[in-house]
């Protein structure tokens, strides 16, 4: 009774410790803001900063069509259509994690 008791609490001590550690992993994410620099344009952002985010952005072109780029955490990118939603599948490299996020370009540069 006394081992099963001892196994008992060491799994569930091993179990805590998972949910902790793993809770600042659960948290990371990519986000998406305007960026006021340029009309049309967008910046990739780390939620919490320092984050490795490598992201495929997807959305509508600043002429016509579809317009596809790539950005990591602290870039921006522009020729998007003004106030358009830009769509980015992003890949984490520190933690390999692998998530989509949607934001909205500016529809103003700062000017």
């Amino acid at each position: 009774m006394f081992r099963t008791g001892l196994r008992l609490a060491f799994i569930t001590a091993a179990a805590a410790s998972a949910v902790v550690l793993g809770g600042g992993l659960a948290t990371a994410a990519p986000t998406l803001t305007a960026d006021t620099a340029e009309e049309g344009s967008i910046a990739v952002g780390s939620n919490p900063a320092g984050e490795q985010w490598t992201c495929v952005l997807v959305g509508s072109a600043e002429q016509a069509g579809s317009r596809f780029d790539m950005a990591r955490a602290g870039e921006s990118r522009g020729g998007f259509a003004a106030g358009s939603t830009v769509t980015a599948g992003c890949l984490n490299t520190q933690s390999f994690a692998i998530t989509v996020v949607t934001g909205v370009t500016s529809l103003d540069d700062a000017d």
